[in-house]
């Protein structure tokens, strides 16, 4: 049994762990070398990985290293030399494991791939680092929108994500193992890793991704929420299963008229994507479209659009902030989500100004997106003279596929008139 390296309470090795010879032992040829988490480094400098190591054994006071090339390093450690063995075999295992894991995400299932998690959080080196990389590579992987950690029980963690508008569970944690990846996920967003009693919010980049991280605290224990933010992929309407008809129709509409035009739809529906859709196709269109969005947070970059967070601006009101963008003179202005009294006032105000405004806006209908208007306008009597159309977005499942369906309809007499 390996006992050469210290653990903490969960059995999880603390690495690095150096070898360091005494005086004698150095005379004799014995060399200093140090055991992390990716290789073997020996005098600072020369470094094995493991995936270069064939086999590791002891002889005697020797620590036998065969790599790829048939090459034989030995390494005098003395009377811990099968220790020495067994943990570099311990990690070379794991290492090997874990790469075999992340190499076979693309064939195995959703489902298939979270049941791993709980592998990797046995463990012995890195399981709470290499846990949360794993799980954040199976968002890309598999193109999620958002991971949740739930905590339903007091001793369990449900792990339910959003796949194509979907939620999905896909997993069961431990919960004193999902602290530690908690803690983890915490770090990376620059939030503080120890508290888990107050709401906090942060962000941080992995690979290719941008996540936006929410945790609030619960009787069960802390709520994480992840938003995976990609660089858009679906740059065309046609790409997102719209009909030539129906993305000339729309495009040409907003191109050649000004007002609000409202992009609406339940959660997952679609609604970001087909607005940044929009406006990258109106960008490539023309040389002269200046494109400003105002988003809590940006979802998606996207090129040729000037984006903004609200995070990132003074002004943490999207309203205020709607004032101030105005001065800019952009073409169009595009609201990442309409959400209050406030917002509604300003957005058209500015459109019966003669603005072209974007916005996304949650409702389950055209005619329900006008009554929700109405309720949260202060005015509703600008409400239909400001709204100029409404597109709405909804998924439908045929069989194991979502299919998109998509509506518009301009406002004619103060009421919407369905164009497809």
């Amino acid at each position: 049994m390996v006992n050469i390296a210290s653990a903490n309470k969960m059995g999880v090795l603390n690495l690095p762990l150096e070898y360091n010879p005494g005086k004698f032992k150095k005379i004799l040829g014995a060399l200093p070398f140090t055991i992390e988490a990716n290789g073997i480094r020996i005098l600072d400098h020369e470094s094995i990985d493991y995936s270069d190591i064939v086999s590791v054994a002891a002889n005697s006071v020797y620590l036998e290293i065969l790599n790829r090339n048939n090459a034989v390093l030995r390494l005098n450690c003395g009377l811990k030399a099968k220790n020495y063995a067994e943990l570099i075999q311990i990690i070379k295992n794991e290492n090997s494991e874990y790469e075999n894991y992340s190499n076979e995400l693309e064939k195995n299932n959703l489902n298939n791939s979270f049941d791993f998690v709980n592998n990797i959080l046995e463990f012995r080196t890195l399981p709470y680092v290499r846990a949360t990389a794993y799980i954040l590579k199976i968002a890309i992987v598999k193109n999620l929108s958002d991971i949740h950690f739930e905590p339903t029980e007091s001793d369990k963690i449900n792990l339910t994500v959003r796949q194509s508008g979907e939620i999905i569970k896909v997993a069961s944690l431990e919960k004193i193992k999902y602290e530690r990846v908690a803690a983890r996920l915490k770090y990376l967003a620059k939030c503080l890793s120890h508290v888990d009693d107050l709401p906090q919010e942060g962000a941080f980049k992995h690979d290719n991704i941008d996540v936006r991280l929410s945790t609030f605290p619960t009787d069960n224990g802390e709520r994480i929420s992840l938003r995976i933010i990609n660089t858009i992929k679906f740059l065309s309407l046609n790409s997102l299963g719209w009909s030539d008809e129906h993305a000339a129709i729309w495009l040409n509409t907003i191109k050649s008229n000004r007002g609000l035009y409202i992009i609406s739809g339940r959660v997952g529906s679609g609604k970001t994507t087909a607005m940044y859709s929009s406006l990258y196709e109106l960008s490539i269109q023309g040389d002269h479209l200046r494109a400003v969005t105002i988003e809590d947070p940006v979802e998606s970059f996207i090129p040729g659009i000037c984006q903004a967070s609200l995070s990132s601006l003074k002004e943490k009101s999207l309203a205020s902030a709607f004032k101030h963008i105005l001065r800019q003179d952009p073409n169009i202005i595009a609201l990442g989500e309409i959400r209050d009294a406030d917002c509604v006032k300003e957005v058209l105000q500015a459109s019966l100004s003669g603005h072209l405004i974007l916005a996304t806006f949650h409702a389950g209908s055209v005619n329900e997106t006008v009554e929700r208007l109405k309720q949260m306008s202060s005015d509703e009597n600008i409400v239909l003279p400001g709204l100029k159309g409404i597109l709405h977005l909804e998924l439908k499942r045929e069989g194991l596929k979502l299919s998109p369906e998509v509506h518009f309809a301009k406002i004619s007499e103060n009421k919407p008139e369905r164009v497809f």
